[in-house]
């Protein structure tokens, strides 16, 4: 990064005139903070996954509601929980935060480390992914040529995003609040038309009571859909990567979790109903087409169309987000002194108040990410199973829950009954929860996963030994210059 094009500043010496403690300004309001949390959540998922949350319950709307309304009540607990934590601590990054401030300083960087190198770049790479999944449909692209479509136009899309949400932070605030808006529709219109039609036609009713006829279903997981709803009700815990930019956070912060969370799960369960009840079950299992096939038979091929471009614009205001805190997940780390090259990522460009040098790194994971998860999607290595960056995230970040809300119970003496024990308990709970999910519906996956998310810890692992050594060593020349020096 050329420090002649913009004037850098590092967090030791922010200016006194920023109002926080992380260095970085106050310049979201609480409509941002709920457009980030109903904007971050209501991105790919509830498009993408309704097909895998059918397949996995077997065709049965019924199970698949049921599943949307656990899992979203899963979020609504750990969002109250995360919104008692943001209450009482606000540093740089509020899962770091959280972590550091009730498991200690080791946990709290590995669980950074994890936000910085797998949850934060992974979504980065997955959401824009479906947004030009949705775009290769919208203008039927050949399959022997969509793969590599679809991958160039992700990474476009990656860039684009990418470069407004370092070079304009401000425009990126602006997109985030009018792509919530606009993703509502798409939403909405399926949801309350589809279920009207669905009624009427007997379909939506029946579904939603009954199992199809075995010959056309398939084994009936609840906890394969529960977990499937689990990654399209990720991201609520995004917002709090820009805690210290919020304004008021301490108030703004809860009041966006908690009013976010509950519309979310409203909007989630009308959308399902309504688009299972004019879709083809099988063809919704198959993938976006089935969607847009679905849409068309109510709106016509126009309107479809159309309904799809606002999902693609809601999947990249999803990618805006997400992008927006992963750009901060290594400065939070930086600005601690802990993980690689600590002086170089809590550098802060004056011009834009963006940590450049960090976002950079985690575009370029970002982009390792997006390799990991095409040669998934094409079986270029295996076809017995399928590695979903998506879940992994979800995996990783219920684990580093579970010991959070279990410490907080155990530390947080100034709390009430309720703050301290009920919601942090369910909180807790449900985190434990998702993650037997996934083991019971594929032990093999989730092994894989652990696997990975402990290689990832171990490489983070050694910039914290490299800096024990160092200040040892630094240590140890202070108390030789200490020898060298003569008696007075």
């Amino acid at each position: 990064m050329e420090q002649s094009d913009r004037q850098i500043v590092n967090h030791d010496n922010a200016d006194s005139s920023i109002n926080n403690k992380s260095g970085l300004q106050r310049k979201y309001g609480l409509f941002t903070a709920i457009a980030m949390v109903v904007g971050c959540v209501i991105g790919s998922g509830v498009f993408f996954k309704t097909g895998q949350v059918l397949d996995a319950a077997g065709g049965n709307v019924g199970i698949g509601v049921l599943a949307w309304i656990v899992g979203g009540l899963i979020m609504v607990v750990c969002a109250y929980a995360f919104a008692t934590l943001a209450k009482k601590h606000e540093v740089v990054n509020g899962f770091t935060d959280y972590t550091e401030a009730y498991c200690g300083t080791k946990f709290g960087y590995f669980s950074g480390w994890f936000m910085a190198t797998i949850y934060g770049p992974a979504t980065m790479a997955l959401l824009p992914y479906v947004a030009a999944d949705f775009t290769a449909t919208l203008f039927n692209i050949p399959d022997d040529i969509k793969g590599t479509f679809v991958f160039g136009l992700t990474a476009g899309y990656m860039a684009i995003i990418f470069s407004m949400t370092v070079l304009a932070p401000k425009l990126s605030g602006k997109f985030q609040i009018s792509t919530t808006a606009i993703k509502m529709v798409p939403i909405v219109l399926v949801g309350i038309v589809g279920t009207i039609v669905g009624v009427s036609r007997g379909y939506s009713f029946e579904s939603a009571i009954s199992a199809f006829d075995n010959e056309t279903t398939r084994n009936i997981s609840f906890f394969g859909a529960l977990f499937a709803t689990s990654f399209a009700y990720a991201g609520w815990d995004a917002v709090s990567a820009i805690n210290s930019e919020i304004k008021n956070s301490k108030r703004n912060l809860p009041i966006a979790l908690t009013f976010g969370s509950i519309l979310i799960i409203v909007l989630y369960v009308l959308y399902f109903l309504g688009v299972s009840g004019i879709g083809n079950i099988g063809e919704l299992i198959a993938g976006p087409q089935g969607t847009q096939n679905a849409i068309a038979s109510v709106f016509g091929s126009f309107a479809s169309s159309l309904l799809t471009v606002f999902i693609i614009i809601s999947c990249l205001g999803a990618a805006n987000g997400h992008t927006m805190a992963t750009n901060r997940h290594l400065y939070s780390l930086a600005s601690r002194g802990l993980g690689p090259i600590p002086k170089l990522y809590k550098q802060i460009d004056t011009q834009t108040d963006t940590p450049h040098n960090g976002a950079i790194l985690s575009f370029m994971l970002a982009c390792v990410w997006l390799v990991v998860h095409m040669t998934s999607e094409l079986q270029l290595f295996t076809k017995d199973f399928y590695f979903d960056i998506g879940d992994i995230t979800v995996y990783g970040f219920s684990l580093l829950c579970i010991p959070l809300f279990f410490m907080f119970m155990i530390k947080a003496k100034d709390e009430n009954v309720i703050n301290r024990f009920i919601f942090p308990s369910l909180a807790f709970v449900a985190s434990g929860f998702l993650v037997v999910a996934l083991t019971i519906s594929n032990y093999k996956l989730s092994l894989i996963y652990l696997t990975v998310i402990v290689l990832f810890i171990a490489i983070g692992a050694l910039f914290l030994i490299r800096k024990r050594q160092i200040r040892a060593n630094v240590d140890k020349e202070a108390i030789y210059e200490e020898d060298k020096s003569p008696m007075m």
